[in-house]
């Protein structure tokens, strides 16, 4: 395979190794939207990640048009068989390749799905926590170098976004790639 070229430019064409990632088929991705929250209200996504040797770099993004809270909880216990599966899409449209990540809505968990509004037990520990919308950031989440997580192997998670005021809308979408 040749080095591409941009002849009106006179340069040669790179991208970066994330994209190639959705190139070679191992990018993910899984949004919610709610259109209609209330104070209160909380969007949820759990998640357990693989216990082999894969490896899950992951970015989020967060937003709500009046005030709101996003978290993401580390090691929180959710329930199993609560929820209900959140399908994982691979940002690569034409590959066949299915993401590690287990959705613990179906007992034993699916891999390939996440979970959408898992009973959480116990919180965990709080490793991202940050308010959004009215008055301050209307998103959260966005530019890759800065919050990029590596996740830890066979640990589950929970993106959370509460609605902090009425009339609100929420949206939560988590971005990944698979390496190992």
């Amino acid at each position: 395979m040749g080095v591409e070229h941009d002849d009106r430019a006179d340069a040669r064409v790179s991208i970066t190794a994330t994209h190639s990632r959705v190139h070679d088929g191992k990018s993910f991705g899984i949004s919610i939207l709610d259109a209609t929250m209330s104070t209160n209200d909380v969007l949820t996504i759990g998640l357990k990640t693989p216990s082999d040797l894969i490896k899950l770099h992951l970015v989020h993004h967060a937003s709500t048009s009046g005030a709101g809270k996003f978290e993401i909880l580390e090691g929180s216990t959710l329930t199993a068989g609560s929820g209900s599966a959140l399908p994982i899409y691979n940002k690569d449209r034409n590959s066949s390749n299915a993401s590690k990540v287990k959705d613990i809505s179906t007992i034993p968990p699916t891999v390939n799905s996440a979970t959408l509004w898992p009973t959480i037990g116990a919180v965990g520990t709080i490793i991202f926590s940050t308010l959004i919308g009215a008055g301050t950031n209307k998103s959260s989440g966005e530019s890759r170098g800065i919050l990029e997580r590596i996740l830890k192997a066979d640990t589950q998670y929970v993106f959370r976004l509460t609605a902090l005021a009425n009339s609100n809308r929420g949206t939560l979408a988590i971005d990944w790639y698979e390496e190992g």
